[in-house]
């Protein structure tokens, strides 16, 4: 079995990047769910590039004639998993603006209000 300067480079930068994101799971900036995806993600980059034979396999359960179309379906559904989740995430942010916006004018409203009419009192 040969082996390729890209089977050892591949899976060496797959498991950085998994180490990275066991970091950020460490320091609580990631969720445990965000954590399993980059290591299945990146875990199964590196297994590919170690043993290529898979996405022959792969393939034939799909029943894809190429292993090659069945990387590309497959990224193509990872890719749009990963569009809806951000669009998810974009909405949780936009909600969590204009409610923070809302309770800092109503904040903004509430002293105002007192401050006049303490005035006029």
């Amino acid at each position: 079995m040969n082996i390729a300067l890209y089977q050892i480079i591949v899976p060496a930068l797959c498991l950085l990047l998994i180490l990275k994101a066991g970091s950020h799971y460490l320091r609580k900036e990631k969720t445990i769910r965000e954590f399993l995806a980059w290591v299945i993600f990146w875990g199964g980059i590196a297994i590919i590039a170690v043993f290529p034979s898979i996405t022959k396999q792969l393939s034939l359960s799909l029943g894809i004639k190429s292993n090659v179309n069945a990387i590309f379906i497959t990224l193509i559904g990872l890719l749009s998993y990963i569009v809806f989740k951000l669009v998810v995430a974009y909405e949780d942010v936009k909600r969590d603006v204009t409610r923070l916006t809302r309770a800092h004018a109503m904040e903004k409203y509430t002293e105002t209000y007192k401050d006049n009419n303490t005035l006029s009192s």
